[in-house]
């Protein structure tokens, strides 16, 4: 019997506010945002599936929690580094909760170990050395 979808309360999320996250909004979504302490421009992003000012994420199917890496390049703008695997809300709260908790440490592995801070400042690829903010330099 598959799993069922689970209404994951926004009280939920507040854990990680207590763990260096900051609450953000993009477009009508509520996000969790932390810093990196070790790249300039780099942001941890939660897309929590809560629209703004709601109790709870939206309804069965409209869209999973997502975890990415985004940098922030100087004129503000932001671009994708990483997306990591979607997490469905199945299961129970705390189920949901955990998978979330796997991504973040995902995501801070991936930054630990694959990127390095272009001479721009921005997070650059460690393999190709391209830099995220695609300010043109290559970083070696």
């Amino acid at each position: 019997m598959p799993n069922a979808y689970v209404p994951v309360p926004a009280a939920a999320f507040e854990e990680f506010t207590t763990r260096g996250f900051r609450t953000g909004r993009e477009r009508d979504e509520v996000t969790l945002v932390q810093e990196s302490a070790r790249i300039p421009g780099l942001r941890l992003v939660i897309y929590t599936s809560l629209s703004a000012g709601a109790a709870a994420a939206r309804s069965v199917g409209s869209d999973a929690i997502r975890i990415a890496l985004v940098a922030v390049g100087r004129d503000g703008r932001t671009r994708g580094v990483r997306a990591f695997p979607r997490v469905n809300r199945v299961g129970s709260v705390e189920a949901v909760i955990a998978r979330i908790r796997g991504r973040i440490s995902d995501a801070r592995l991936y930054a630990r170990d694959e990127l390095v801070t272009c001479g721009c400042g921005a997070p650059a690829y460690r393999d190709s050395g391209r830099c995220a903010a695609r300010c043109g330099r290559v970083t070696r």
